[in-house]
């Protein structure tokens, strides 16, 4: 993950994710700005499953990722949940 703080010109790196993101990263922002997420898939074996985190301070630092699922299939799929753990930071 990278942030840039003007505009776009330069970008630094504030993570890599760990173990073996395999595909289809996808990144999402409370409808606020405030809160960044991002979930991706992540390869175990033969099967997929689905992981996000959170910052809190525009993509600077984040938290650690967290498992969702530890099977699934496809991006729809990251989107589907990202939604719901949106839907619920908004409840909250």
């Amino acid at each position: 993950m990278y942030y840039s703080s003007d505009a776009g010109v330069t970008w630094i790196k504030s993570q890599t994710n760990p173990g073996s993101s395999c595909c289809d990263p996808t990144v999402d922002w409370s409808s606020d700005g405030s809160i960044v997420y991002q979930g991706d898939l992540r390869r175990s074996g033969s099967s997929i499953g689905v992981r996000w985190s959170r910052s809190l301070d525009q993509g600077h630092t984040w938290e650690s990722m967290k498992n969702i699922t530890t099977t699934g299939s496809d991006k729809e799929f990251i989107i589907f949940i990202l939604l719901q753990i949106l839907q619920a930071e908004l409840e909250c």
